[in-house]
Parts: structure tokens; sequence; C-alpha cells
């Protein structure tokens, strides 16, 4: 008798499971961008904001000769960087919100399974349907991490060539 209740109760956990799953993937995704992306705004602004304020201390006491010109392109690797950062958030934000698709499809198709043990032909239908736009869900949320890890670190290389000009920029 146990295993019949086990049995019947399956369908129902399965459910809860994969409905629990889609909830977490929605809240993991304003972590992602808080804890992966931010640093990357913090870096290039900070950059840009620290470097005209050392800029306008130099040019005050004269100690050091600038190249305005070379400075100048620092500063806009570093304005580069927010703006990559924030298409790379933009494309984890795609990524995440394509991989919740996938959750809810998933779970859509155990809703059916659930509510009806023995589908009828449209309802089978529907769920190969399900199957395939779930594939296409996955392929397109890989496609979106790949892209935005890419922009991510494309944003860090920026805020690190900013750096290696701007230290080009002034000479004793």
């Amino acid at each position: 008798m146990t295993n019949e209740i086990d049995k019947s109760d399956r369908p129902l956990e399965e459910y809860k499971a994969l409905r629990a799953h889609e909830l977490m993937l929605n809240e993991r995704t304003s972590e992602f961008e808080r804890a992966a992306l931010q640093p990357l705004f913090l870096l290039n602004g900070g950059a840009v904001v620290a470097f005209l304020t050392l800029l306008g201390a130099i040019w005050e006491k004269g100690a050091v000769s600038v190249n305005f010109g070379v400075a100048t392109w620092a500063v806009l690797m570093w304005c580069a960087g927010p703006v990559t950062a924030a298409l790379a958030t933009g494309a984890g934000y795609l990524c995440q919100s394509t991989f919740a698709k996938r959750a809810r499809l998933e779970r859509e198709i155990a809703r059916v399974n659930l509510l009806n043990p023995a589908p009828t032909p449209d309802e089978t239908n529907s769920t190969i349907s399900k199957n395939n736009e779930m594939e296409t869900a996955r392929e397109s949320a890989v496609m979106y991490q790949r892209r935005a890890i890419e922009l991510a670190v494309f944003s860090l290389a920026l805020f690190m060539a900013g750096a290696m000009i701007a230290l080009d920029s002034m000479a004793p």
C-alpha cells in the first residue's frame, strides 16, 4: 500500500520540485547581476573619477607633464567599460530569463502529466511542441551566457587598457 501512495505522489512532488527550481532561477538573476557585474561598473566608473581628480591635482602643481591626447584615450576606455558591462548585464538577464522559460515549460509539461496521466493526442502534440521549445530555449540561454561572459571579460580588458594608457600619458 505504501508503494502505491509513493507512486501516486511522485508526479506532484516532481511538479513541486520544478516550481521550486523555477523560483530559484528567478532569484538568482538579480544575485548574478549584483555579484558578477557590479564590480565592472565600479572599476571603470571609479577609474574615470580617480584619474580626472589626479589630472586636476597634477595640472595645478605642474610636477608631471601630461599628454592630454593620450589621457583622453584612457578616459574613453573607462567610459566604454560601463557600457560593455551594461551589455553584459543585459545578456546575463536574457540568459537567466531564457533558462527560466525553459523551466516554466518543463513545469507545464509536468502539470499536464500530473493532471492527466493518459494524455490526449492534442496534449501529446503540445508536449512535443513544448519539448522542442525547451531545447531552443536551452540553446539560446547558453548563447546569451557566452555573450555575457565575453562582454564582462571585455569590460575588464577595457579597464586594464585604460590603466595602461593612463600611465603612459604621464611623464615625469
